[in-house]
């Protein structure tokens, strides 16, 4: 306590690595931390034992809160959307009779418990429905993130230079940069905070699994044409739309055939097409938007495992939700 200085996420650290372990082997992780001697020296030694909590972690779940690495700070974080993108990655380890989900929820939980992530919303019966993440955790996974090219983030108006991209495998964009048309061969992930035309056209993927755009300010800029190549993107396991005007999604997107997540966040969508019917693979599908049919087809989504629907008509809102923990 007296070398955590008083500083709360120092002190609510530490026993999280001590857990589990012999009263024996404290000194030991004590010992290996290794703490300074600065001229700010709390700030110092929180960071060492963040450090060290994060090297202590199993390599899955290091690899899970690297991925947090692309939240602003003081980013509010749904845990559902959280866990279908690590499950959309590959990140999560199967296991005989578990669910990928069910998986993934466990890991978000042993990360909150080792004090990685923080509880944002607690709902009832427990059940933690948002997280947000310390700045200085934030800090530490981005420096790492940047160092093992696990995750690239554009938050600068700058051109970047094509070789700058050509190795990327996972991009955050913050700001409106001026990316058309730039080749992202090694790119898995691409995650827009403020999508707009400047941006790279989906025939420049090749690879990509997860992808997630959002207008930005609730601006509801129709992306219709900017969708047309989404059926080519045949690895695709999560798609993510927030805060857009969709006229129409193309029927192509039937085409994805390895889809488990669709996620419609504030939009402004007609109607899904029949081709979502296709989708054998949908585990979860999440439609929060405004004057959408929802159609009856629905119900031959057999492998779904999560349905949250909220649609708003004129005066009329209705919700529907179904998933592991009832309805």
């Amino acid at each position: 306590m007296q070398k955590c200085g008083g500083v709360p996420l120092a002190i609510i650290t530490i026993p999280s690595l001590l857990v589990g372990k012999p009263v024996e082997v404290w000194s030991k992780v004590y010992n290996s931390i290794g703490f300074g001697h600065e001229d700010n020296e709390d700030v110092d030694n929180t960071r060492k034992i963040v450090l060290f909590s994060y090297y202590a972690l199993p390599c899955h779940l290091r690899t899970c809160l690297l991925y947090m690495s692309q939240y602003r700070e003081d980013a509010y974080i749904l845990k559902d959307s959280l866990i279908s993108r690590w499950v959309g990655e590959g990140f999560v380890q199967e296991e005989q009779g578990v669910g990928l989900f069910e998986i993934a929820e466990r890991y978000f939980n042993e990360l909150v418990n080792k004090s990685m992530l923080q509880p944002a919303e607690i709902l009832r019966h427990g059940i933690i429905s948002h997280c947000s993440i310390h700045d200085m955790v934030l800090d530490m996974i981005r420096l790492l993130a940047k160092e093992e090219n696990f995750l690239t983030i554009v938050d600068s108006h700058e051109q970047q230079a094509y070789p700058v991209y050509r190795n990327v495998r996972r991009l955050a964009v913050g700001n409106k940069n001026r990316l058309v048309d730039t080749p992202m061969p090694q790119v898995r992930t691409f995650n827009s905070m403020c999508f707009h035309e400047c941006h790279p056209s989906l025939s420049c993927f090749k690879f990509l699994r997860v992808l997630a755009l959002a207008g930005g300010n609730y601006s509801y800029i129709d992306i219709t044409n900017q969708l047309e190549h989404l059926g080519k993107l045949v690895h695709l396991r999560y798609l993510a739309l927030a805060q857009m005007n969709i006229h129409e999604l193309p029927k192509e997107i039937g085409d994805l055939k390895f889809l488990h997540t669709l996620d419609f966040l504030e939009v402004r969508l007609q109607e899904l097409p029949q081709s979502v019917g296709q989708l054998s693979r949908l585990k979860c599908l999440w439609l929060e938007a405004t004057n959408t049919r929802v159609p009856d087809w629905i119900g031959n989504l057999t492998s779904l495992e999560m349905l949250c629907v909220c649609v708003r008509h004129a005066s009329v809102f209705c919700t529907c939700r179904t998933d592991n923990q009832g309805c």
